[in-house]
């Protein structure tokens, strides 16, 4: 594919995937090592969830952008058989790499009893699903093995779904958009007031939790089934409309402003730590901070374009399915050692550490994730792409240099398949 047919470069959009994958590493290190930070003086950090659907924002902007004029005339063979088989080979080699190591290590943890409650999360009935990739689609009800991979499922998922959505919102013109955005606000509140209170209550029900201990309402926190999809569907659809607009020039105009990505964050930040904003508008909030970040003279997108950023945003899908790793590995350290634990939360999840070890324990995971991340991407990711695309056919990926990489260059933003022409993407 020649240079100029490809999309144009966005800056940033790496870098934030990897500023929120660190998020989420916190956000799970704070459940299940130390509350470095308690939830009940900073929810805050139980907002870090979103990160998952900043995510999915993201994804569908970026798939919008690379691959959107593939599929707005036509459904072709070609171009299908080489977006999902470019798709697939992005996200299973790590995936399954991943998943194979967690299982082992579960594996053994369960043999010799050192985890409690194995039951909802090494599910040996959930192995083949995870095979599969499809392991949030409806069962099992938990986030099993590798749980961070659940959202990956939903990816896939959302991937398959793409072409149709790009061909019905091009055919349907603004009456198709309208319609569409209508829909996605009715699957937040379906969300929100039915499947969300659903999911935990069959968890609490298996989990064998008695009925009077609470547990989390209208939110977004469901991570199987039909609620996950939607709440996929949810942000994914958000960003493949802020592409549109994005590609307008009003898009610039609006959002432009060097302050906006700033105020944005702390508007967030404020308004969860103060529990006044619901879960559906948050994620629009993200998006806002997405679009501020993608306009073309954006000061926050050229800070980002850093090195380290840009670094931290190319390793970002190994730091997202690499980092429960480390955390598995001291919690079943801890069950092999102490039993009874006496540091073991009454609740199961978490141990009452001191607070300094709790800070250093931090540094470690972080530490460890960032190397595991380093090696699994030159090692798994690279490789396993490149190995699966020789396999379907599909040739070697184009150069990941910003001017080449279309809107980003990481797992949510590949090249486009070889032998396919898309137009490039509109300037804003």
């Amino acid at each position: 594919m020649s240079a100029e047919n490809r999309p144009i470069f966005v800056r940033g959009l790496t870098p934030l995937r990897g500023i929120a994958a660190l998020l989420v590493v916190f956000m799970h290190y704070n459940l299940f090592i130390a509350a470095v930070a308690p939830t009940d003086k900073y929810p805050v950090v139980e907002k870090l969830t979103l990160m998952v659907d900043f995510f999915f924002v993201l994804s569908g902007f970026v798939m919008r952008h690379n691959y959107g004029a593939l599929f707005q005339q036509r459904l072709s063979g070609p171009a299908l058989r080489a977006y999902l088989g470019a798709r697939f080979a992005r996200l299973y080699p790590l995936h399954i790499i991943t998943f194979a190591i967690v299982f082992v290590i579960g594996s053994i943890a369960v043999a010799n009893a050192w985890v409690p409650s194995p039951s909802s999360f090494f599910d040996d009935h959930a192995v083949i699903p995870q095979l599969l990739m499809v392991q949030a689609w409806g069962y099992p009800h938990e986030a099993t093995w590798n749980t961070p991979s659940w959202s990956i499922s939903i990816e896939f998922l959302l991937y398959l779904l793409f072409p149709l959505l790009v061909l019905g919102l091009a055919r349907t013109g603004w009456i198709g958009r309208i319609l569409f955005a209508g829909l996605l606000a009715a699957s937040a509140a379906a969300i929100l007031y039915h499947f969300q209170p659903a999911f935990w209550r069959e968890r609490w029900r298996l989990n064998h939790v008695p009925d009077f201990v609470p547990y989390p309402i209208h939110t977004f926190d469901v991570i199987t089934g039909p609620g996950a999809m939607l709440r996929g569907l949810y942000g994914f659809g958000i960003g493949l409309l802020l592409h549109e607009f994005w590609e307008s020039r009003r898009a610039e105009r609006l959002f432009g402003s060097v302050l906006l990505p700033i105020v944005a964050v702390a508007t967030l930040v404020t308004l969860w730590q103060l529990k006044l904003i619901l879960d559906p508008f948050a994620v629009l909030l993200l998006a806002v901070i997405l679009l501020s970040v993608a306009c073309p003279d954006s000061l926050a997108g050229r800070v980002l374009e850093m090195q380290p950023f840009r670094w931290l945003g190319d390793v970002s899908y190994s730091i997202y399915l690499v980092h429960l790793i480390p955390i598995l590995g001291y919690i079943v350290w801890r069950g092999a050692h102490y039993q009874p634990d006496p540091l073991q939360s009454p609740a199961g999840l978490g141990f009452a550490l001191p607070h300094d070890q709790a800070l250093a324990g931090l540094v470690i995971v972080y530490a460890i994730t960032l190397v595991l991340a380093t090696l699994t991407n030159r090692l798994v990711e690279k490789p396993g792409r490149a190995w699966l695309r020789h396999a379907f056919g599909l040739g070697r990926p184009h150069p990941a240099t910003p001017e080449q990489a279309g809107a980003a260059d990481d797992d949510l933003a590949p090249e486009p398949p070889t032998g396919v022409n898309p137009v490039a993407a509109t300037a804003p």
